[in-house]
């Protein structure tokens, strides 16, 4: 009885442990992964088209450097930069691939630029297909617009022996949060805005800036995020707004934070206040046969400093007024260019797609300079009396 039993135990295991044996075969784990220490690892791209080819440049980045507590050191190598040519896109990433000594993998990138002669000529549309096709290139990569030369902002590095992996293009939300001038964007929105039939894109434009930031006695060439550039679904590009025309820009923003805001009194400058919160409401409204939009901005904010004893009702007033002066400029310069900074055509698409379907020629609403009606209010919470009320 007992030997019966150890036979059939004995049996029931072998074919068990053969069943093993043989599914396991059938598997194929990761025996085609590529060891990370293998590869190249890319955090970033500048598209630029010129005589009839695409130019593409990848910021190469060494990864091992994050984990270091103490940053680069000077004689390490923390980037590397790559350039191919090609008559389309893709065929200028496969001829990168010819030079490039190991497998690039793209699942880190974080950002990509594109020139001003690139939207002009062919437009983005072909680069963002490619990357909303590519699995490995997430939704949340930030894209930029610039004027100045590809090749010499992707060299450049953060400052304070930082990894290049923490600079501004790949991390801009860092920035932001501390000055809400330009708001950034990634793929994910950039994908909607140009599918929207009302909707036009504004990409956020960096400018190299050499003397800012100084290492060692030698200059330490960084970027400024200076404005946007407007393209809208018709495949055209609009413009660049930037310098004090874009300040305005900030204030409609949803994503707002903090910014300053400079008051002036007769052109010359009295005060500062730190605007801490921001909402705003766009509405249109019919009259007769055309639409006004009113613009309500609700602010809050903390003096800063003042250069002369001032009534807080008369300080108030000037800051409204001020702000009211920077939207008006930012609405204005888009109308030269014939875009919409404040999407007033989004706004009546949303609220009544009959309206706008009726009013829109190629996606955008007739727009003028009466077209809009502002109501500022904003409440100074605190006077920064005591220390500790002003944070910068």
């Amino acid at each position: 009885m007992n030997s019966h039993f150890l036979f059939r135990f004995k049996r029931k295991n072998v074919i068990l442990l053969l069943i093993f044996l043989v599914t396991i075969q059938l598997l194929h784990g990761c025996s085609d992964a590529i060891d990370p220490e293998r590869l190249s690892y890319a955090y970033g791209i500048g598209v630029d088209y010129q005589d009839n080819e695409y130019i593409i440049y990848v910021q190469l980045i060494n990864l091992s450097l994050l984990a270091k507590t103490n940053g680069p050191t000077s004689n390490e190598n923390q980037l590397i930069i790559g350039q191919a040519k090609g008559k389309n896109v893709e065929a200028a990433f496969f001829n990168l691939y010819h030079s490039s000594q190991r497998h690039i993998y793209w699942g880190k990138l974080s950002f990509f630029i594109v020139t001003e002669n690139l939207l002009k000529t062919e437009g983005i549309r072909s680069v963002v297909d490619i990357f909303n096709r590519f699995p490995d290139i997430r939704y949340q990569t930030n894209i930029f617009s610039t004027t100045d030369s590809l090749s010499e902002i992707l060299s450049a590095t953060p400052t304070v022996y930082m990894s290049a992996a923490l600079s501004k293009l790949g991390d801009p939300e860092n920035t932001f949060k501390q000055s809400s001038h330009i708001q950034p964007l990634d793929l994910r929105k950039l994908i909607l805005s140009m599918d929207e039939p009302n909707y036009q894109a504004f990409i956020p434009h960096i400018n190299l800036n050499k003397s800012a930031w100084k290492s060692d006695q030698k200059e330490q060439p960084t970027f400024d995020l200076s404005g946007v550039s407007i393209y809208d679904k018709n495949k055209k590009f609009l413009g660049i707004i930037s310098g004090k025309d874009i300040d305005g820009y900030r204030w409609l923003s949803k994503k707002f934070e903090r910014s300053p805001l400079f008051i002036h009194e007769k052109g010359r400058p009295i005060a500062s206040i730190v605007i801490n919160k921001a909402i705003f409401k766009i509405k249109p409204i019919k009259k007769k046969t055309k639409y006004i939009y009113q613009i309500s901005v609700k602010a809050s904010a903390t003096l800063s400093e003042i250069d002369k004893i001032m009534d807080i009702s008369k300080l108030k007033n000037l800051a409204e007024k001020n702000m009211k002066q920077e939207i008006v400029r930012t609405y204005k310069k888009s109308l030269e260019q014939g875009s919409d900074i404040f999407q007033l055509s989004h706004h009546l698409y949303r609220k009544d797609v009959k309206a706008w379907k009726k009013i829109s020629t190629n996606g955008t609403v007739p727009l003028n300079e009466d077209s809009i009606q502002l109501n500022i209010k904003i409440k100074i919470k605190n006077t920064g009396t005591k220390r500790g009320n002003v944070s910068f």
